[in-house]
């Protein structure tokens, strides 16, 4: 086991000795991906890491590109920690991490359990260890189990498209949840969506939703544009209309 004097950054994961190699790639690659989700959530601004891994040693270790800012450095590792020790109790929804990062340290997770070999794991934020077991994979199984779909809508503004395996997916960011929601379109409703990008939009659907009633996804039936706060009134518009009445 490493001792905060060994720990070469502020992000670096602990893996067991004697791993095998399929295990090291995965592990690495996880945690790699789950830095990658938390630091695109957490900062406006991309940032670049580099890896330090000593001879020997069994220390993962990232370190951030000198540019980057202080101030975006500690709301990532912030995130991190926070986020890990949520999970670590077994509280999802509290946890606040995307669909993608929660695969990523699910993944870790369940690196601890494995009955080929499993492997002990810990996380260090700033020299703090965070112990990495099977309950956190456990965690997000029973979380990801209790969804359950509905017709409804989600009103918010388009941020991204991308081409996915012949569908088009889109994603909304609607102001009353954490999280962006992904949108599966049909062929039909393409050009609809293009038209649509980064404007206020209601989405109209089958939507799947985790348990505590947040949205994950929606198969979409109808995109309805909403006009701009631009477009809209103002106080002093309503003001004079409630004067001219």
């Amino acid at each position: 086991m490493a001792t905060p004097d060994q720990i070469p950054t502020d992000l670096t994961l602990e893996i067991g000795v004697d791993l095998t190699p399929e295990a090291f790639i995965a592990a690495s690659r996880h945690f790699f991906g789950l830095i990658k989700e938390i630091a695109a959530e957490s900062s406006a601004d991309p940032i670049g890491w580099r890896v330090r891994v000593k001879e020997g040693s069994n220390l993962i270790a990232l370190e951030p590109d000198e540019a980057v800012a202080t101030s975006q450095l500690n709301a990532v590792y912030e995130k991190f920690s926070v986020s890990t020790k949520f999970l670590m109790d077994g509280d999802v929804d509290s946890a606040e991490l995307n669909d993608a990062a929660l695969n990523h340290i699910r993944q870790l997770s369940q690196l601890t359990a494995s009955k080929k070999q499993a492997v002990t794991m810990k996380f260090w934020v700033r020299k703090q260890p965070l112990s990495i077991g099977p309950r956190i994979a456990e965690a997000i199984r029973e979380d990801w189990r209790s969804d359950y779909k509905d017709v409804g809508s989600v009103e918010g503004r388009l941020q991204a498209i991308q081409d996915s395996g012949g569908s088009l997916k889109i994603k909304i960011k609607d102001p009353l949840y954490v999280k962006p929601i992904e949108c599966s379109l049909p062929e039909n409703m393409i050009e609809e969506a293009l038209a649509t990008f980064r404007k206020r939009v209601v989405i109209t659907g089958l939507i799947q939703y985790r348990k505590n009633g947040s949205p994950v996804s929606i198969e979409v039936n109808n995109i309805e544009v909403l006009p701009d706060d631009d477009d809209l009134p103002t106080a002093e518009d309503v003001r004079g209309i409630l004067a001219a009445g």
